[in-house]
């Protein structure tokens, strides 16, 4: 463990870019979309909630989703999920 510590410390420069890294997926933003599914003789079978990840740096490019879920920690992951499900409640039964 200590030996991690020392190695930590005498690559700032990996560090530095870990946390530019971070701050990158922090700073994006979700826009959701719903998505119709349908069953094979065309009957609507359910709605799929799709999230939508953008930087605002570059807003018209989509960056993507399971990238954004594998970097963010799993306590902001957790406030999407509150998000969608807040979402999903206000949303109206006739879709």
């Amino acid at each position: 463990m200590i030996r991690q510590v020392i190695q930590r410390i005498s690559n700032p420069e990996a560090s530095i870019e870990s946390l530019q890294e971070r701050r990158f997926w922090l700073q994006c933003e979700r826009a959701y979309t719903w998505q119709p599914i349908y069953q094979t003789c065309g009957r609507l079978m359910a709605v799929e909630l799709l999230t939508v990840v953008t930087h605002p740096l570059n807003p018209s490019q989509r960056l993507p989703p399971d990238r954004y879920f594998t970097e963010i920690t799993v306590s902001h992951r957790m406030e999407v999920v509150k998000e969608q499900i807040d979402l999903l409640a206000q949303k109206p039964t006739s879709l």
